[in-house]
């Protein structure tokens, strides 16, 4: 039952690589975090040093923005030479990995500060720090 779902409702990029082992969802769900855990870490930096919301959130994506900008476009490079692979399961790995990498940066860069901005609402005023 529980194979028969996972077969008839595949996930978004697993339809459109075409490669029904994504065994690159793991590798990914670690770089996405890694991504927005070093965002929200620099913003926490600045928030402690006394500067307000929006800016502590320009210098977070300023400053991190650009080590995982470098270090996402490295990543996708890196595995985008293994979609010129003639083997299928290994295109379909490059594949799947450089568009779920080029997700994790966009989610890190665009996403992540909007989501900063609206959880600042609920941090407490005297030590700038979530409930």
């Amino acid at each position: 039952m529980f194979c028969n779902i996972c077969e008839e409702s595949p996930n978004s990029i697993t339809m459109m690589t075409g490669n029904p082992f994504n065994t690159s969802d793991s590798m990914t769900i670690g770089i996405a975090c890694e991504y927005t855990i070093l965002i929200m870490e620099r913003y926490n930096e600045e928030r402690k040093a006394g500067n307000d919301v929006d800016s502590s959130i320009e210098r977070a994506a300023q400053k991190i923005g650009t080590a995982i900008t470098v270090s996402s476009l490295t990543t996708v490079f890196g595995f985008s030479a293994l979609m010129l692979s003639a083997f299928g399961i290994i295109s379909n790995f490059g594949t799947t990995t450089v568009i779920t990498v080029g997700f994790s940066l966009i989610g890190a860069i665009l996403v992540m500060p909007a989501v900063l901005k609206i959880i600042s609402r609920f941090e407490k005023e005297e030590n700038n720090q979530f409930y």
